[in-house]
């Protein structure tokens, strides 16, 4: 397994993380390169169990993995040697 994190700021909407199934993310990133839903816009709401992604009249419901982040700035070496 790999771990992916992202940071984006969005305005007005405070900072908030998530951790998503590895499953959730293939099945947006298939979606959102078809040439028909690339181009739009995607509506992303989520509590505390589940998030939900909209585009167009397609949505995916996800249940969110309940769990910490790992530190990964510690395993990550500050100077290349």
């Amino acid at each position: 397994h790999r771990l992916a994190t992202i940071n984006q700021n969005i305005n007005g909407i405070p900072p908030f993380g998530v951790i998503l199934p590895k499953r959730t993310v293939f099945e947006l990133i298939k979606i959102l390169k078809d040439s028909h839903y690339s181009e739009l816009a995607v509506n992303i709401t989520f509590d505390t169990n589940r998030i939900s992604f909209a585009v167009d009249s397609l949505q995916i419901i996800s249940k969110l993995i309940d769990a910490t982040f790992p530190d990964y700035n510690s395993l990550i070496p500050n100077v290349n040697s």
